[in-house]
């Protein structure tokens, strides 16, 4: 819905000028950035989860309360990831990439192997799977502990115990049959996203003759929709069939603990900012571009 969409559509908007060679699972490598500057790879998939050591800004994404679906996630993101915008200048462009385009998941809910979290003190102590920095920041804030794992890993650390639940969307789940392992969910706590994007060196963007650029921006913005309508679409339909069919358990905080959450939340964002700001990081500028992106 995403890459193989933008794929079909520049192959074709260039009647055939431009081809892909695609490896799936990090046959090149796992290491996007360092495929691009070898020039091994011409584009790459960029997880800004798994690099928060080299792209500490793109998990201002991960703060929880910015937007309410995959779309409005997306919209915003791309303005502040493209030329101009504060995270492109102050991350992507000192990296040496150009985005060709971008992708976020739906806002991750907190989802559990076994119990249910039905009160805030419920959460106290909890190992919950974390993307990244942001993430992981949220864990902590709400009494847990953040773990750091990849997300094909979530399904044997459930089993052995290693966490016990995850900050996840449900979207995600049948790529590794996370459904039988997940047996609950708090339905009314949304929190950040994790967000991906395909990018290009800026060497090699700049040579590409401008019929091919124009293609891959309007692929580019074409794969976005396609992409966060389908997480839209089915992020709600995928855990609705859990319910009824694996006997998923949904809970809600009461309105006494959303209290908790809403003055949390303000202050996650601030001690991220602070964090950035310690770094030589301009998390205020990036925070407030990403706040006011529409």
């Amino acid at each position: 819905m995403g890459a193989r969409f933008f794929v079909d559509y520049v192959t074709e908007a260039t009647g055939g000028k431009v081809e892909f060679e695609i490896y799936h699972s990090a046959q090149l490598g796992d290491d996007s950035l360092a495929l691009l500057s070898s020039g091994l790879a011409d584009i790459a998939l960029m997880s800004t989860g798994y690099a928060a050591d080299r792209m500490p800004l793109s998990n201002v994404t991960e703060l929880p309360g910015m937007f309410d679906s995959a779309c409005d996630a997306n919209r915003k993101f791309r303005q502040i990831a493209s030329p101009g915008g504060a995270l492109y200048e102050n991350e992507y462009k000192g990296l040496g990439l150009h985005p060709v385009y971008m992708a976020m998941s739906p806002p991750a809910s907190i989802v559990m192997g076994k119990g249910k979290v039905e009160r805030w003190s419920d959460l106290q102590g909890m190992k919950l799977r974390a993307s990244g920095g942001g993430a992981s920041a949220i864990a902590r804030a709400i009494g847990s502990v953040p773990v750091q794992t990849v997300a094909s890993e979530l399904y044997d650390s459930l089993e052995r115990g290693t966490i016990d639940g995850a900050l996840y969307y449900f979207v995600g789940m049948p790529s590794f049959s996370l459904e039988e392992v997940f047996h609950s969910g708090v339905g009314n706590l949304k929190l950040g996203a994790s967000s991906v994007f395909t990018a290009m060196s800026e060497k090699g963007w700049n040579k590409l003759p401008p019929d091919v650029q124009q293609a891959m921006v309007e692929g580019g913005a074409k794969a976005e929709q396609s992409l966060c309508g389908w997480f839209d679409q089915n992020e709600a339909s995928i855990r609705d069939e859990m319910v009824r069919d694996r006997g998923f358990v949904v809970t809600e905080l009461p309105p006494e603990d959303l209290e908790k959450w809403q003055a949390v939340r303000v202050r996650i964002a601030e001690d991220w900012v602070k964090i950035m700001e310690q770094k030589g990081r301009k998390g205020t500028d990036v925070l407030n571009d990403f706040r006011s992106a529409e």
